[in-house]
């Protein structure tokens, strides 16, 4: 990562962590231990069934395997490391067992050849992303297998998605705390999500995007709010004189123990899809709750949730909340307004 310091940059570049290279250089290991095997190991068990499966196959397997966790893993981008571990270890067994055991013998050869293949493709791939950060815009960059970049101008700015969670866990030698971070910035028809997970960057880094964005966020919300008379953030609906919000959201997010790193990895195996279902029926059948804006008191952030309080504090997750980040600004910009009629 080229870095300089952020008061006086011109535009500052971030580029991916290790963990991809590393699953790209497991797989193309994987796949030409596949292609030796081949030539150089011994020739497949003959059994009742017919050949065994190849050592090639089995390699080509583990290597298929690596590339698709390096692929998830994109996805995956709230697990903490341990998480990902898990996701990495259990991903190559489930890829492992139909190419190693159900791939015909004689497709062990050219399996090993195409993984070998992909990982290099995934290794320049993985090189070539970076985030730009400039005093103009903010740029995501591709430079294999072609020269792409998708560009968001700062006065483009429309939305902004954070997610600034500190994660406690416990390891062998105590507890341990991460930074899983991540902001997502939309505008232009384009969206650019800059992950410290996926990124060689800290929290400290997302300081300087969130304050160019901040002014356009706020003034786009507000600007929606006076044409539509009514925005939606999320879980949040905001009105000229009220919050609307959602009440499945009252409680507020506790530290992660160990185990539910394991049971985050197991959603990855279509348990995912079926709590989502069941959180949209939950939303859609509850009423919202309607906070009259003179009874906010305030508005701040704690372990990666808006908090809202009034006669209750709500804890809203920042990644659910567009413009979350922004939320106090735009409320001191409300109240004012909400409070004018009574003051005549």
């Amino acid at each position: 990562m080229s870095h300089e310091a952020t008061e006086a940059y011109t535009s500052v570049k971030f580029y991916r962590r290790k963990s991809g290279f590393n699953l790209a250089i497991l797989a193309v290991l994987a796949g030409i231990a596949g292609i030796l095997l081949h030539f150089f190991g011994p020739a497949p068990r003959e059994t009742a069934e017919g050949p065994a499966p190849s050592l090639a196959q089995i390699c080509a397997g583990f290597g298929a395997g690596f590339i698709w966790a390096a692929v998830l893993l994109n996805f995956l981008w709230g697990l903490t490391s341990n998480g990902r571990y898990f996701v990495t270890f259990f991903t190559s067994m489930i890829v492992v067992l139909p190419i190693g055991i159900a791939l015909p013998p004689g497709l062990g050869l050219p399996t090993a050849v195409v993984v070998a293949l992909a990982g290099v493709a995934l290794f320049f791939f993985e090189l070539g992303l970076f985030i730009e950060v400039s005093t103009r815009a903010i740029r995501r960059g591709l430079k294999f297998p072609l020269k792409l970049g998708r560009e968001i101008p700062w006065e483009r700015v429309d939305r902004v998605f954070t997610d600034l969670r500190t994660v406690t866990t416990h390891g062998a030698g105590g507890r341990l705390v991460e930074s899983e971070n991540r902001l997502t910035i939309k505008g232009n028809g384009a969206k650019i999500a800059f992950n410290t997970t996926r990124f060689e960057a800290v929290r400290d880094d997302l300081v300087t995007p969130l304050d160019r964005a901040r002014p356009f966020a706020v003034a786009a919300t507000l600007d929606r709010l006076n044409r539509d008379g009514a925005v939606r953030l999320g879980p949040v609906e905001l009105r000229p004189d009220a919050l609307l919000v959602r009440r499945f959201t009252y409680r507020p997010k506790n530290d992660i123990p160990p185990f539910v790193h394991i049971l985050a990895t197991l959603l990855t195996c279509g348990l995912w899809v079926i709590v989502r279902v069941l959180m949209a029926v939950v939303k859609t059948a509850k009423r919202p709750l309607r906070l009259p804006l003179e009874k906010v008191s305030q508005a701040t952030f704690e372990k990666g949730n808006l908090v809202i309080v009034a006669d209750r504090r709500i804890y809203l997750p920042l990644r659910r909340v567009p413009n979350g980040i922004f939320f106090p600004e735009i409320l001191d910009a409300l109240q004012p307004a909400a409070a004018a009629p009574a003051g005549r």
